[in-house]
């Protein structure tokens, strides 16, 4: 089975630059620079009107994290769950299918408090979707969801971001060009993980 690339935590504000995102032969260098460099310029942009949001502390958060069998019979999780990438607090999964047509990420960034989950949720910049037009998306608080090209024009990416708690979720669905994620199962997977986040993650 091919590897999936994996980020770990919600690219936003000064925390964009600063996370990081592993990848490897699923998603080409040039691609994942410019997903970087996207997500870079978007910090920098929010920073110059917003603080960065106050982190939480770092630990084990694999509780909170939604499991392969939660999305689906078809997918599996690539490795152990990424707890803590590049010193943020939180933790972090790639699924896939056999064939690696089919792409889950999910990442649960731990902030010290709502206020600040909020913030990061509001100012994500959405770095997977090419021009990214994001709409509400009823699931957590202040859940927001982009749909489209990835910047390479590679894959159909839908992007979910959304606030439960002192938790900011990052869900990132790929498919092959002609086939985007279904509607549903995005729904589905989402409130899946927002349940993982509530039942796993201390208040």
């Amino acid at each position: 089975m091919r590897s999936a690339p994996i980020c770990v935590a919600v690219a936003v504000l000064a925390v964009a630059a600063a996370a990081g995102c592993s990848s490897d032969n699923t998603t080409s260098p040039s691609s994942s620079s410019s997903a970087s460099s996207t997500s870079a310029a978007a910090a920098s942009t929010s920073d110059a009107a917003q603080p960065t949001p106050a982190l939480g502390q770092t630990g084990d958060y694999t509780a909170a994290l939604i499991k392969a069998s939660d999305i689906g019979p078809d997918f599996t999780g690539y490795g152990q769950p990424t707890q803590n990438a590049g010193g943020l607090p939180g933790v972090g999964q790639s699924f896939n299918t056999a064939d690696g047509s089919r792409i889950v990420v999910a990442s649960v960034l731990v902030l010290a408090d709502p206020a600040a989950a909020e913030q990061a949720v509001k100012t994500h910049p959405f770095p997977k979707v090419n021009n990214p037009a994001p709409q509400p998306f009823e699931v957590g608080t202040n859940g927001l969801i982009a749909t489209g090209m990835s910047p390479d024009n590679t894959k159909s990416v839908t992007e979910v971001v959304f606030g439960e708690g002192r938790a900011a979720v990052n869900l990132v669905f790929m498919n092959a060009p002609d086939s985007p994620p279904a509607p549903d199962f995005v729904f589905d997977v989402a409130r899946k993980q927002d349940q993982a986040v509530k039942s796993g993650l201390p208040s």
